[in-house]
């Protein structure tokens, strides 16, 4: 198993729904719960890694989208959906690690550090694919790339960067013009 890494979000949300259709059973949603001023919400939705709501089944392959406090797994570990609850999800990580989510809080600062926006959900997003630009930050140990709707200055170079070894990387849909240098 790996994740699909495209430019664009459509990309990776359309095979992400793919896969996810192909599991079986009926599909459990999270929402995600937003605090603080429209503007404001709108600006965390743009930046915050969690998804206006989650979507899942038991079976699906998973991304978590920020570090654990308890160091149990990082910003990028890959995981199977076990198990779903309300409150909880099970997700036995690549390692072979069983662990139990519960939601986290992501907060949109303003320059005195003081919160104007915070959203609330389990940090998990659907890793069969992901965006370029959401991939930043995360450590993959497999990754296929699409490199056919790159489009912006450094995306090829981010999305060839996640990797943690040459031999776990495969690209698809790549040209001269894919890499838009600077």
């Amino acid at each position: 198993k790996g994740t699909r890494c495209f430019p664009r979000r459509d990309q990776a949300e359309q095979f992400n729904l793919r896969k996810l259709e192909e599991l079986p059973g009926e599909p459990v949603i999270y929402p995600t719960n937003y605090q603080g001023s429209a503007d404001k919400q709108t600006e965390l939705k743009k930046n915050s890694p969690l998804p206006e709501q989650l979507v899942l089944k038991k079976g699906a392959w998973v991304m978590f989208r920020q570090n654990d406090l308890e160091d149990r797994w990082v910003n990028g570990s890959l995981g199977t959906v076990m198990k779903l609850s309300p409150d909880k999800i099970w997700v036995e990580l690549a390692n072979g690690e069983d662990v139990e989510v519960v939601p986290v809080a992501f907060t949109l600062l303003d320059q005195d550090d003081q919160p104007v926006a915070s959203s609330k959900n389990f940090p998990l997003n659907l890793a069969w694919a992901t965006t370029i630009h959401k991939s930043q930050g995360a450590t993959l140990d497999r990754l296929h790339v699409d490199l056919r709707a790159a489009w912006e200055h450094g995306q090829a170079y981010v999305a060839l960067s996640r990797v943690r070894h040459a031999k776990n990387l495969s690209l698809e849909g790549y040209s001269e013009s894919s890499f838009v240098v600077d």
